[in-house]
């Protein structure tokens, strides 16, 4: 489980499964609506790992915003970076987190 409190607005959690030969991310977004992402098992996370949308809930219309993807880089044992794409009414957009754990 991946929780992230972005500002004001309410915590967002990205829950981790294994399923058979692959992971799947569901993303529990402030836009409330769920995008399920999928991706093989990786052999190494320092490389990074990529998601990619098999589907989506909770959105109203089509031109609602959601998640379309993450890829997560684990640069070293303290730091991450979080990739996510999106689409909003049609337009593709990227929103970049890095990530410093705190000791």
């Amino acid at each position: 489980m991946a929780e992230t409190k972005p500002g004001t607005d309410p915590a967002m959690i990205t829950m981790f499964t294994v399923d058979g030969d692959h992971l799947i991310a569901t993303h529990y977004c402030a836009a409330r609506n769920q995008p399920q992402m999928e991706t093989g098992i990786p052999e190494d996370l320092q490389k990074g790992v990529t998601f990619s949308l098999v589907r989506v809930t909770g959105m109203k219309t089509p031109d609602d915003w959601h998640n379309t993807g993450v890829t997560i880089t684990l640069e070293d044992k303290d730091h991450m970076t979080q990739r996510w794409t999106y689409l909003y009414k049609g337009k593709p957009g990227t929103a970049v987190f890095h990530y410093t754990r705190k000791k």
